[in-house]
């Protein structure tokens, strides 16, 4: 399983649990790679959700920036600063807009009912995120690989 499939699977199960998309792409992301949260954190992506509950900046983008935060501080990116908005504007072009309100504007009248709609945008933005990760964890365990166990020789 990809790093991708494994966030968009954790994320969506973290969205039915909590429903809440900034803690599912946080959550989601961090469990892809492998990666602890401390509970302090995850509350605080709590006040992320829908907008900031004013429809603003989606919550499930503002989940992904701070899963990115969590891993840049275990791997440094390449992108560096560039990465939030590489990550910004990856998500504007697949979804349309990065604002909540936006976003549910342009969604039919059936994908308004229920959390359908989200659930998925959620699930995307979490194995978007985790490609942007992809490349840096999977040069990390090569070289792991390549290591040599020096008390084994």
């Amino acid at each position: 399983m990809t790093f991708a499939e494994r966030a968009r699977e954790s994320a969506l199960r973290v969205m039915k649990e909590r429903d809440n998309c900034a803690t599912a792409v946080l959550l989601g992301v961090a469990d892809a790679f492998g990666v602890g949260i401390p509970e302090p954190l995850v509350d605080s992506s709590g006040f992320l959700r829908e907008g900031m509950f004013s429809g603003c900046c989606c919550g499930a983008l503002s989940g992904a920036m701070m899963a990115s935060g969590v891993l840049n501080g275990i791997r440094p990116h390449p992108l560096g600063a560039q990465l939030p908005k590489a990550l910004h504007d990856a998500f504007r072009e697949r979804f349309g807009a990065t604002c909540c309100r936006a976003i549910r504007a342009r969604r039919t009248l059936l994908q308004r009912i229920g959390r359908n709609a989200c659930r998925d945008l959620t699930a995307e933005t979490a194995a978007m995120t985790a490609d942007f990760w992809a490349p840096v964890f999977e040069e990390a365990q090569r070289r792991a690989k390549r290591t040599p166990d020096i008390a084994k020789t």
